[in-house]
This record gives C-alpha cells, structure tokens and sequence, in this order.
C-alpha cells in the first residue's frame, strides 16, 4: 500500500431541519449564561482528520469511512476535504491540545481499521468541533467559546476566517 502524506478531513453535519442538541445546548447557554444576545442559530460541525504512513487513503475509501462510521445517513451529511457549511458566519474550531488524549480519534482510528479491513494502527484520526454562529459578532464568538466550548487545560480554539 502506498503511503500517503496527505491529511483529510471529513466534515459531518445535522441535515437542515433536524435537530442538533449539542448546538442547541450551546444556543441555550449562550443566551442564560453569558448573557449574549442575537444569536438566530447555532450549527455544529463534527471534524475528522485522517492520515495513515501505509494506506492509500481515496476517495472512495473516505466516503465509506464517512458513510459506514462517521455518519448517520438519515440526520447528517458529511462532506471530504472540503468545508460542509456554506455559510458566511463567525465560526469557531474546538479541539484538543497536542499530547491530551482524543478519545474520539483513538476510537475513529479503531473503527476506520476495522471499517477498511487493515491492521490496527495504520489509520490515524484526530477529532475537533466547528461551531457556527448567526447573528453575532467575532468577538462574541470568542466569548461564547472561552465560556462554553473550550477547557483551556485541554482544548483550545481557534476563530475560522
């Protein structure tokens, strides 16, 4: 198998008119517990950026990653290398700090293996969160992910442009 230097990333989302409790978790705490304002809506990105030293990582092996484990065909869509919201709105990148423990990549990673058939070890995943805001400013972006999002002893965030 060749190897493959590239990082992919595969984007999911909840389907336009589905419900996505997390985001309306974090909607809900922006408004009671940091007192913000204007918020219309919140989408939530879940982020997997795969790699492997041994396997050619195509296309088609990515789509039946995204379709077989990352997914839920009925409530979500999912997206390969490229970003699944099409929107113009503050965005915010949640995720781990280099040396804490993903537990969502580790699993993503075992499940990628066994979802391809290949040894244990030869994909590697790393996960994160984007969240999306309608209706507010970047730096109350910023407020929202200090508060809510982001455990600064193990995360960090980062404002998408």
């Amino acid at each position: 198998m060749a190897k493959s230097d590239k990082i992919h990333r595969i984007e999911v989302t909840t389907k336009v008119g589905c419900r996505d409790p997390v985001a309306e978790g974090v909607q809900s705490g922006a408004k009671s517990d940091l007192g913000i304002s204007g918020l219309k809506q919140v989408r939530m990105v879940e982020v997997y950026y795969i790699s492997s030293d041994s396997v050619d990582l195509t296309n088609d092996k990515l789509a039946t990653l995204a379709e077989q484990l990352f997914s839920d065909p009925v409530i979500q869509e999912y997206s390969i290398d490229s970003s699944i919201l099409k929107v113009n709105w503050p965005k915010s990148e949640v995720r781990f700090l280099d040396g804490v423990t993903d537990n969502t990549g580790a699993a993503a990673s075992e499940g990628s293996a066994d979802v391809l058939g290949i040894a244990n070890g030869t994909i590697h995943v790393r996960s994160s969160r984007i969240f999306a805001f309608d209706g507010i400013s970047e730096q109350d972006v910023v407020k929202i992910s200090k508060g809510l999002l982001a455990n600064a002893m193990i995360q960090r965030f980062e404002i998408l442009k």
